[in-house]
């Protein structure tokens, strides 16, 4: 009966495959659940700003040294910025791959041509490469490594995901190894050669040449949660998840991140962005299954929305965060704890909008359209204070940033992924129906049908498809043109 029973798994095996399912729920979906994305229902920001040139950026062989010279701006040996079009890739990858997300398909074939360009070429390899495998302890400093993480190799694997699923196609053969050359080299520069165990709060976790709750990687889990959809390795994305675990069982007990809040006078601005990020790990699994918010640890106070609360308090309180931000790591030219970094907000709390469509009902809301920030944010040098600041002694709050800044609140930056990427499906988007299309009939001049819709492609498509219902020749685009929103 046993020899039988084993038979009978084995046949099943043949015909059917793996008995058990072992793959992951949506393989291949990182940002976007693609079987139920509907491009008609999807947040207007998919819409703005598509090229239909599709030029992605350059991705350079290598990050040698003379690269990053010629492409990072120094004072010293330290790099202080870089070169504009650094910052600007992600963006020109996001917006190629949101132009095969609505159906061009002109973009997905970009897309993945390039990916396989990418990796036939072998390109974007790390620092001081002669060989693979490639000896981490040849990387010298991190600039390469977020190079790699954030501008270039994360947001092309999205999009290469996005363009897979369109063109119902596999990865290329070599996208694994392509892909864990550069992980693990990179992985193990930010485990074995950065000192956690010089920070207190990390000693008792044994967190010695490990993975930390710090801000590059969470990125870079990230990214390696995308590649593990791609390759559909359901072991391999759940391993992963633990670091969300890790977040929240370092966490103090006001609730905030150890590593992140020792930033100096981007403490707060840095606990903001590892927020974003935490949403994106939890909207990559929740894709596929996995409710990371639901998870409880054996200490109530353990959870993300404590973390937020804590966020919300030190925005109106820097002082709330000075016992850690006075440890002053990585603060750049930024040296005085006190002085709380803010140039770049409202963007740090873009998060805003889609936690509050999550999650409409959270205490956590309420206290976020009261907010009144901390004066002393504006009591800082220009380069370091928000844009909303006119004086020291300004009372900025959140209801301001509101309604005179809402595009760039609802703008999510290179933590978070784009907007459309959240706001369809179940999450409630904004359609901004800017294109007005008329159709005709040349078989039936009586025969008009005026239509808006979020495109041209789109606007007209329906319209079309309706005049089709009614006759079955004749049909065609009369009139199509953008209007200017609200119209």
């Amino acid at each position: 009966m046993k020899n039988f029973f084993i038979i009978i798994l084995t046949l099943s095996f043949l015909i059917f495959g793996k008995v058990s399912a072992e793959g992951l729920k949506n393989p291949g979906d990182i940002m976007v659940d693609f079987e139920s994305f509907s491009p008609a229902n999807c947040d207007y920001q998919c819409f703005e700003k598509i090229d239909e040139s599709y030029i992605l950026p350059d991705f350079p062989d290598t990050f040698t040294d003379k690269w990053l010279d010629e492409n990072l701006l120094r004072e010293g040996k330290k790099y202080f910025n870089m070169k504009q079009w650094i910052y600007e890739a992600p963006d020109n990858i996001n917006a190629v791959s949101r132009a095969c997300l609505i159906g061009e398909k002109k973009a997905c074939k970009k897309i993945i041509s390039s990916m396989e360009k990418i990796i036939k070429n072998d390109l974007l390899k790390p620092t001081n490469w002669s060989e693979w495998p490639h000896d981490y302890k040849k990387i010298k400093s991190s600039e390469a490594v977020f190079l790699f993480e954030k501008y270039f190799g994360a947001p092309m694997i999205e999009a290469y995901a996005i363009a897979l699923k369109a063109e119902n196609m596999k990865p290329v053969a070599g996208f694994k190894k392509w892909f864990y050359d550069r992980y693990e080299p990179n992985l193990k520069y930010y485990t074995h050669t950065q000192k956690n165990c010089k920070f207190e709060s990390l000693k008792k976790y044994n967190l010695c040449k490990k993975k930390v709750p710090q801000n590059h990687l969470l990125e870079l889990t990230n990214m390696h949660l995308g590649a593990l959809s791609i390759l559909n390795d359901k072991k391999g994305f759940e391993k992963e998840l633990e670091f969300w675990d890790l977040y929240l069982l370092t966490m103090t007990k006001s609730g905030a991140f150890p590593l992140e809040a020792q930033r100096g006078a981007h403490a707060i601005g840095y606990t903001a962005k590892t927020i974003m990020g935490l949403i994106k790990m939890a909207h990559i699994a929740e894709i596929q299954g996995y409710s990371l918010w639901d998870r409880k640890y054996k200490k109530e106070y353990q959870n993300l929305h404590h973390a937020i609360e804590f966020l919300i308090k030190t925005l109106n309180n820097n002082k709330l965060i000075w016992k850690h931000a006075k440890v002053n790591d990585s603060v750049g030219s930024a040296k005085k704890y006190k002085k709380t970094h803010s140039k770049h907000f409202p963007s740090e709390l873009s998060f805003y909008s889609f936690y509050k469509e999550k999650f409409p009902n959270h205490p956590n809301i309420k206290k976020f359209e009261n907010l009144v920030f901390d004066k002393r944010m504006c009591d800082v040098p220009k380069k370091q204070r928000m844009k909303y600041c006119t004086s020291k002694n300004q009372e900025v709050t959140f209801k301001e940033i509101l309604k005179s800044d809402t595009k760039k609140l609802k703008k999510q930056n290179d933590f978070m992924g784009e907007r459309c990427y959240y706001f369809t499906g179940k999450y409630k988007p904004e359609i901004r129906n800017n294109f007005v299309v008329v159709i005709k009939n040349k078989k039936n001049e009586k025969y008009l049908f005026k239509i808006k819709g979020p495109s041209k492609k789109i606007a007209e498509g329906v319209g079309l498809k309706n005049c089709k219902s009614k006759h079955s020749e004749g049909c065609y685009v009369h009139y199509s043109s953008q209007i200017a929103f609200g119209g």
